[in-house]
Formats: C-alpha cells, structure tokens, sequence
C-alpha cells in the first residue's frame, strides 16, 4: 500500500511521500483516490465539488450491507440507470419532518397520505394537478386512452372529458352537464344540456330520429323523436306484430259514462285543472293508470349529513371523515295516469254514439216521409 494523509503543513507520510507532496490526498494506488478538499470529500476523483462526490467509470454502488432487509442505493451509469428501493417483502417509505409522506409497499401500491395503500395509487388526500391541466386514463395495453382536463383559465374553467382524442363530455363553470357540445345554449347540433333544473335534447339541423328511446327486455317499447318537422312525438310501441287476437271494442259508450271528470285544485300551487282521480279511472280504464289507491312506499332520507376529514398543509388528518347518518320513513306512493290509453275507449264510444245517430236519423226521415 502506498499513500498519504495530510496537509502540506502537517503529513502522514506513508511509503515515502513527501511533505511536498501532500495536498490532502489519499492515495490507494495510482488509478483511485479519497480526496479531502477543504469540506468537500472526492471518492476516485481528485477535485471534488460536492460535500460526497462518487466519481467511477462504469457502475458505482452506495448500498447497505444488509442487502435482504436495508434499502438499497444504486448509482448506475448513465445508460444503465439507476434505483433507490428494498429488497424482499419490504415497504419502501420517505418522510419529511420525521413524518411518513409517501410509502411504495411491497405489492407495488403507492400510498400518499396512507400507509395501507388498497390501490396502485391511494392518496389520503385533496390531489391537485397543474401540469396541462389535465389527467391522462389509459388502458394497459395503452391503446386507448382519456383525459379529463381543464378548458379556460381562472375560476372560470370547465372541466372536459375525451376519449379517442375528441371531447364527449363537459361541465362548465356555471355547473351546465354539457354532452356533444361545448356550450349550454348551442340549438344546432346532436347534443343534450342538463342546465339548471332544464334537460334540454337537440337535433342538428337536417337530422331527424329520436330524442329518447325506451328498451325493456332488449325490445324498443317507445320513444320521444322528432321526424324533421315542427312538433315532438311521443310514441309507445303499438306495431301488429307484436298483438295478437284483436277484436272489436264493445261497450264503449257505457264505460265512457262511468267515467268521472271532475274539475279539481292541486293542492302543490291551488292552480285549478280538469282531469280524473287516478282510482276512479282506474275501475275503468286500468291499463291506463299506474299504482295502486293509498299505497305507501318505504323512503331513505339524511338525518344527519356526512363531513369530510381535513387535513393540514402536509396531509395530515386534523378531523376523522363522518359518515352521513341515514333514516328511514313511510311516504305516499303516488298513483299515476297516462290520458293517451282514454284514446280508444273515447274513439269507440263516439263511433257508438254517431251510429246511434245515424239510426235515429234515419227512423226520423222515415216519420218525417
């Protein structure tokens, strides 16, 4: 072994270094060195620039001797890379303020603000993202993805979502659900606004088709559509392909009186309207008429509200989230009417009564000759 250490004025001579030839220096051998310059310390380099500067061709390692439990350090070179992390069933965590922040656990989940993370990312947390202002989802393959960004600047951006590359879907700053178009009031276009307490469905100008349609059991039972004119259809499935054994109406006249139109006052607003008691109607007509007279209907409401946790400036929890309290309570289930199902059974009692006239009409020509 040959080297030195020391100062110029004060050395350490070793194999016969000279006092002038110390500069601080410790010398293994002629390819390597440990370099003490002033407060900074050089590992296989003579001029050091940091407190520790590792200098090595080819791969460098800072690891702990206990490579199975400790956290591993390697330094790769530039091409191989480098990792910080734990060998077998280890977490791996950071902390600041002598605080856990972050935590990888052995199954690869990351927790912020959590040191149980149940998913791949798990923050505890508000999350805040300003880089693009957007948040790219993409499958594992990755051959697809979405985003949801932000479109606008300030308080008042809209939140967007895309798919394919092409927005589907926007919230704007005034709370608008916005789907297949960017702006609440647009008329022409192919799209639907939940603004305020307004549904509004859209048609561009030249298509024509439905607005709504209704499937129970994987067949089209009905729709709302527009067939490119002024006006809006609100239509039930009635195809003769789906109707077997039809057969006259009989009858119709006598049913007709026992119906009971009653001029009445809703008791939401004391507006004043003419229509039918759903029960009533119901002994007559029941196909037209849904629920049954008085039914009652168990009804979950809010007792107390749930309360979010808070947190500190560094995620700590200052207050445990609550849970909303919930109740249960017996409320009306209101009976309803659907006046279109009258349709056939007016039609065939005004067919009954204009041929009761048109006889009438004839014996009274036969007198009258």
């Amino acid at each position: 072994m040959a080297g030195y250490i020391g100062s110029k004025s004060s050395v350490t001579q070793v194999d016969g270094y000279t006092e002038a030839e110390a500069d601080a220096e410790f010398v293994n051998d002629p390819n390597g060195a440990i370099t003490v310059d002033g407060s900074n310390v050089g590992i296989g380099t003579s001029n050091p620039t940091r407190q520790l500067e590792v200098s090595k061709a080819g791969t460098a390692y800072i690891r702990a001797a206990d490579t199975t439990n400790s956290v591993n350090v390697d330094m790769l070179s530039a091409s191989s890379g480098g990792w910080i992390g734990t060998q077998s069933n280890h977490d791996f965590m950071l902390q600041t303020n002598n605080q856990e922040r972050m935590r990888i656990d052995s199954s690869g989940r990351v927790g912020i603000g959590t040191s149980s993370p149940s998913y791949k990312l798990d923050v505890a947390s508000t999350v805040q993202i300003r880089a693009g202002e957007s948040l790219r989802l993409q499958n594992v393959a990755g051959s697809s993805a979405a985003t949801v960004q932000c479109a606008g600047a300030g308080s008042n951006s809209d939140l967007g979502f895309s798919t394919a590359g092409s927005e589907r879907m926007r919230i704007d700053s005034s709370g608008n659900l916005l789907v297949g178009t960017t702006i609440a009031g647009q008329p022409n276009e192919d799209a639907m606004a939940f603004t305020g307490n307004m549904l509004r469905l859209s048609h561009a100008n030249g298509n024509t088709g439905n607005y709504v349609y209704f499937i129970y059991n994987g067949l089209g039972v009905g729709s709302i559509a527009n067939n490119g004119g002024s006006a809006v259809a609100y239509n039930t499935s009635s195809d003769y392909r789906l109707k077997t054994d039809a057969q006259p109406m009989t009858g119709a006249s006598a049913r007709v009186q026992a119906l009971n139109p009653v001029n009445f006052e809703w008791i939401s607003d004391g507006t004043r309207v003419d229509g039918f008691l759903a029960h009533e109607a119901q002994a007559v007509v029941p196909e037209a008429i849904t629920g049954t007279k008085d039914a009652m209907k168990d009804e979950e409401y809010e007792v107390t509200p749930a309360v979010e946790a808070t947190y500190d400036e560094d995620g700590n929890e200052l207050t445990a989230a609550v849970e909303a309290v919930m109740g249960t309570r017996s409320v009306p289930d209101y009976q309803g009417i659907d006046q279109s199902k009258l349709v056939p059974l007016l039609t065939a009692a005004l067919q009954e009564a204009l041929t009761e006239i048109a006889s009438l009409k004839t014996r009274v020509e036969a007198l009258e000759a």
